[in-house]
């Protein structure tokens, strides 16, 4: 089957008569099931997790339609940041910020808009070729002035309250992009790497005194990091108020260190005396390196800090106030100087002698430090060290903690109503609620909101030179012009005249490009200045309602990877609160990443990335749909591995060869009314056990997806594809092949029909191939819907008890032909050849003589009894499940054995009518040759039983001048046997 053009039809079929939005319109004035489609990064082209979380999206939104909601899909394009000016700056080569600003802002900038405006069709193209359906004709885009817009009137609500503010802060910095970032962007890059650390020793000034004990001989502090680039800007040391420290003599020299941490010293050592680091603080000692600005009259001396531990090192910290949270606050505190030594590009400046213009993070450089220490006798020693060290999310490189000016959001003010609010979401898996999103909530700090670059939404903050004055813009309106582009650099000559008189200028920032998708609730909508309630000037006590979707907050339901945790998931929630709103989103299905087939993360640098459309043109979409949806739970990591998307393809074709099968039986000429199917009475067996398979599929269905359980759901559907092709259509053979017997095409047309339903939300191609079949080819029906996708979700009925029985007499049907074949396979005798026996004691609850001749069939054995123990005779093996055991009897007749060689017979001739292309309905004469006495009294004692099964108006055995159409030699217990066929 070609499924890329399959797939094609309907895609065309779709769109020629406009499903999609036949869909919306049928459910018009339906409550509303409110979906947020989380803005995809257009920076690169699709990788195969795009796909994941799109039909993730798409199988809720087609499963709510069906139930009868109103269910608006907007799509939507995170279209500004890092992630875009990475790309630009490869295409143009440039290597740092001053490679733009050379090029010109302008430019740069209309590069980045080109390229995401390349992106979008190729990303349009894949979700439209998966069967995601939704919005992309009038999209939410975040580099739109209306979306920029929104996005400035909400932070005007959050100046208003009091909730932005300018701070000197520590804050990860990236000197490749040269801008700080948010904690939630830092907790999206970290990496565990091996790397050196240092242990120094620090000279203590002469003349000073430990209680008693004055230092006159050398006496050296030791201290350790993993930051020798820190070590130029060190101007204090930290101890534990409360920890022991002990003053230790080794060849002839003091040295202090934390009691607990003896073995950082090597050889042979004497204590001199013990004291706790209390006693310590004020005491002095020589700084690393000789510079000036540094040297004030609280640097170079010991401190007491509370953040100081016995773990690692010596317990003594080195303090650098410019590069670090601790080292920051405890500078802050004793009024150490703060004074940089490295600059924004990540290298040492003026004031570091012998080492200006050297990138602090390379190995170089860390080299050049290590021979500095050992030459000015500083360097104790240096140990490999393993620890998570954090990496730009985007371009890769190692942060540094780095002091700068930025505006922060204080989200710590309302971090009890960020948890309150996450008490009421429904998060899959549920240990995500309190385990990473509900610690990440419980150590939330204040979000550093403002970035050094350039492709972004402008930070709408002006201040004026002369006095100071800041203030922040809440619409264009308030600008007092017309705003074409609010991007920079065109913004940046946007002056406002301030209360002073003087010139107020905008201040050079844009804003963290989580803030644009945050937003998107209220972006998507232009929000407030497109509206029903015109008089809305504050988000308090308000739905977010415009013209076309009544209600549009909160999210019912959304879905993207688990690293969103600390992503979109942290920042929808933070922007909704910080406007005074509840959760924006109901429930959320948190997705496992995808990785390669060996366990590692897709990269190009690994060559490992997997091209969605490669395995979608090979396999179709929805076979990487249904891999999706069973491989595993939805916040598992899936290994992507080619043949698992081989296993689902299968258990797709496993509906559509039903579909065919039932074809083979089906009169065309008759077609059949959807009432015949509604009013449908059988009375077999196994009629009834299909349709209450069913009907409780249906029921298991239904409650797992209104759970979003999606996987629990899929895989339900999927055990009853299962039943009805290995069981139901296998055992029913010999029934849908009576011309009298119409209940079972009825029962199998019911089936078919219904499955389509329930698979149409998770693989809508399939589904739609099979029903359009049916719709056209089957049914008498002129009224049905034009599409799959435009019926109605099936309404579940109760199963009885008298149902249950039924079920539970078909799951020890199974049990009781499993311990069969097993006991076949351990015995080595094939299913081919008859037995005289089995004995059991499984006991059906439904007495029906119809359970026992499909096991009789199934293991091919001539009796079956009931009995209450094993016989351990040796011709018997038995085999058990739980409680549940079967014993076959393994001796073989001559009668036996000449009947398992008739069907050795029979299994033969029937792949020679396959390979010949014989259909069931073709009548064929056979002729077999061989010089094999058992073989030939097998053919005459059980031709009649040949003649039917094979289809053979006749036999010949050993005719010289039969004319065969085709012929075929092999082996039956291994004795050659010629077969030759003719059609009659």
């Amino acid at each position: 089957m070609d499924f890329k053009e399959k797939e094609q039809k309907i895609l065309d079929f779709w769109k020629k008569e406009d499903i999609f939005k036949k869909t919306l319109r049928a459910t018009d004035g339906a409550p509303e099931f409110v979906f947020y489609d989380g803005p995809i990064t257009v920076n690169a082209e699709p990788g195969i997790h795009h796909v994941e979380a799109r039909v993730y999206k798409d199988i809720i939104a087609r499963y709510k339609t069906m139930r009868g909601f109103h269910v608006a899909r907007k799509n939507g394009w995170d279209t500004h940041g890092l992630p875009v000016e990475l790309q630009v700056e490869k295409k143009l080569g440039f290597k740092s910020k001053k490679d733009i600003e050379k090029y010109g802002i302008a430019e740069f900038n209309k590069e980045c808009r080109k390229t995401v405006d390349e992106l979008i069709p190729v990303f349009r193209t894949m979700t439209e070729r998966i069967g995601y359906w939704i919005d992309m004709d009038n999209p939410y885009i975040t580099y739109s002035s209306d979306y920029i817009e929104t996005l400035w009137w909400i932070l005007k609500q959050i100046w208003d309250e009091g909730l932005l503010y300018e701070d000197f802060k520590i804050v990860p910095w990236c000197s490749r992009c040269g801008t700080g970032l948010s904690s939630h962007e830092l907790a999206q890059g970290y990496e565990n790497i091996r790397e050196n650390s240092v242990y120094i020793k620090l000279k203590v000034r002469p003349n000073q005194k430990i209680e008693d004990l004055v230092f006159k001989k050398d006496a050296y502090i030791l201290s350790w990091t993993t930051t020798p680039w820190t070590l130029p800007g060190n101007v204090a040391l930290a101890v534990g108020k409360k920890m022991d420290y002990v003053l230790i003599e080794k060849d002839d020299k003091n040295f202090i260190l934390a009691k607990s941490r003896p073995s950082v010293i090597e050889g042979p050592y004497k204590i001199i005396k013990e004291f706790k680091g209390k006693d310590i603080e004020g005491l002095e000692y020589e700084a690393i390196f000789d510079i000036k600005d540094l040297q004030t009259e609280n640097s170079y001396k010991i401190y007491c800090a509370d953040f100081v531990t016995e773990q690692d090192g010596t317990g003594v910290v080195h303090i650098a106030s410019m590069y670090g949270n601790d080292d920051f606050d405890l500078g802050t505190k004793y009024n150490l100087p703060k004074i940089h030594t490295v600059n924004e590009e990540g290298k040492f400046n003026k004031l570091v002698t012998g080492f200006e213009e050297k990138q602090v993070k390379t190995k170089e450089t860390e080299k050049d430090l290590v021979d500095y220490l050992k030459e000015k006798d500083i360097l104790l020693k240096q140990e490999l060290v393993s620890h998570d060290y954090p990496f730009c999310w985007r371009c890769k490189s190692p942060l540094i903690y780095y002091a700068k000016q930025s505006w922060f959001i204080k989200v710590t003010e309302i971090q009890q109503k960020l948890i309150r609010a996450n008490e009421k979401i429904n998060w899959l898996p549920e240990h995500l609620k309190e385990g990473r999103f509900g610690e990440w909530l419980n150590g939330v700090k204040d979000w550093a909101i403002t970035r050094e670059r350039y492709w972004g939404t402008p930070f709408p903050v002006w201040r004026c030179p002369s006095c100071n004055k800041t203030k922040c813009i809440g619409s264009f309106e308030e600008l007092g012009q017309k705003i074409v582009d609010p991007h920079r650099p065109y913004i940046d000559d946007v002056n406002l005249v301030c209360e002073c008189g003087g010139s107020m200028k905008r201040e050079p920032y844009v804003l963290d490009v989580w803030f644009d998708s945050g937003s998107m609730p209220f972006g998507q909508a232009h929000f407030p200045f497109k509206q029903t309630f015109s008089s809305a000037k504050t988000m308090k006590d308000k739905q977010i309602k415009n013209s076309n979707h009544p209600e549009l907050f909160p999210a019912d339901y959304i879905a993207e990877a688990i690293d969103q945790t600390r992503g979109w998931f942290y920042t929808l929630l933070a922007v909704s609160v910080l406007l005074d709103q509840e959760s924006p989103y109901k429930n959320v299905v948190c997705l496992g990443h995808v990785l390669d087939s060996k366990g590692n993360k897709m990269s190009k640098s690994k060559g490992n990335i997997v091209s969605p459309n490669e395995i979608i043109d090979k396999y179709g979409a929805d076979a990487i749909r249904w891999y999706f949806f069973t491989i595993n739970q939805p916040g598992d990591p899936k290994r992507f591995d080619e043949k698992d998307i081989k296993k689902s393809l299968f258990q797709l074709l496993l509906l559509e060869n039903s579909f065919s099968f039932l074809n083979f039986y089906i009169d065309n000429k008759k077609k059949i009314s959807i009432n015949d199917l509604d009013n449908l009475k059988v009375a077999h067996i196994l009629d009834q056990w299909l349709l209450i398979r069913l009907a409780d599929t249906q029921k298991q269905t239904t409650l797992a997806l209104d759970k979003f359980e999606i996987v629990k759901a899929a895989r339900v559907v999927d055990e009853l594809v299962g039943d009805l092709s290995y069981s139901y259509i296998h055992w029913s053979r010999t029934r849908l092949k009576k011309d009298s017997d119409k209940t079972s095409i009825l029962v199998l047309v019911k089936t078919i029909y219904e499955i389509t339903k329930l698979l149409a939300p998770f693989t809508p191609f399939t589904s739609e191939h099979i029903y359009q079949n049916l719709r056209n080819n089957v049914f008498s029906d002129k009224n049905l819907p034009e599409s799959i996708h435009l019926e109605k979700w099936l309404e579940t009925k109760e199963i009885t008890e008298e149902d249950r029985k039924i079920l539970e007499d078909v799951v020890l049907l199974k049990t009781l032909i499993g311990l069969g074949l097993r006991a076949r396979k351990n015995s080595n005798i094939k299913v081919r050849q008859p037995l005289s026996e089995i004995r059991s004691n499984i006991n059906f609850k439904n007495k029906t003589p119809f359970w026992e001749s499909i096991v009789r069939d199934e293991l091919n054995v001539k009796t079956i009894k009931l009995v209450n123990s094993i016989d351990n005779s040796p011709e018997w093996i038995t085999e058990k499940d739980g409680s549940c055991w079967i014993s076959l009897n393994t001796s073989i007749t001559p009668e036996l054995k000449e009947e398992g060689l008739s069907r050795e017979v029979i299994r033969h001739t029937q792949i020679l009518r396959k390979e010949a292309g014989k259909m069931p309905q073709d009548k064929i004469k056979t002729n077999y040759c061989t010089s094999s006495p058992g073989i030939v009294s097998a053919i005459k004692k059980h031709e009649s039983y040949i003649l039917s099964v094979t289809g053979s108006t006749e036999i010949f055995i050993n005719e010289p001048d039969f004319a065969s159409d085709h012929q075929s030699d092999i082996l039956i217990d291994d004795q050659p046997v010629k077969i030759g066929i003719k059609k009659v």
